[in-house]
C-alpha cells in the first residue's frame, strides 16, 4: 500500500503558471550543484517514470528555489546511474539511509 508520507513533495509551477505536487524520490548533490528525482506517479509502484531536476542557483530566492528539468541525454544518463544506486542504498533495510533520508 501507497504511504505518502514517506516521500517529501514539492509544489513545481510551469511556465503558464499551473501547479504539481511530485514525490521527491531522491536527492544528492553532484559538483556543487543539487538534483532531484520525481515523480507524479504512485512511487511505490514497481516501475514509475522520473523526471530529474537540477537546481537553478540564479533564479532561486531565499524564499522559492527554481529546478530546471535535465534535457541533456547524456547528462540525465550519467544522473539516472547515480541515482540507481542512491536508492538501492536506500531500499535496503540494513542501510542508515533505508528510511530515505540523507544527510
Amino acid at each position: 500500500m501507497f504511504d505518502k508520507d514517506k516521500y517529501s513533495t514539492i509544489t513545481l509551477n510551469d511556465a503558464e503558471g499551473g501547479e504539481k505536487d511530485v514525490y521527491v524520490l531522491c536527492q544528492t548533490t553532484i559538483g556543487g550543484a543539487n538534483y532531484l528525482v520525481v515523480t507524479d506517479d504512485d512511487p511505490d509502484k514497481d516501475e514509475v517514470e522520473v523526471t530529474i531536476l537540477k537546481e537553478n542557483e540564479e533564479g532561486s530566492d531565499e524564499e522559492n528555489t527554481q529546478y530546471d528539468v535535465v534535457d541533456d541525454e547524456d547528462e540525465a544518463t550519467s544522473l539516472l546511474e547515480v541515482f540507481k544506486q542512491l536508492m538501492e542504498v536506500q531500499e535496503d533495510e540494513d542501510s542508515p539511509y533505508a528510511d530515505g533520508r540523507w544527510t
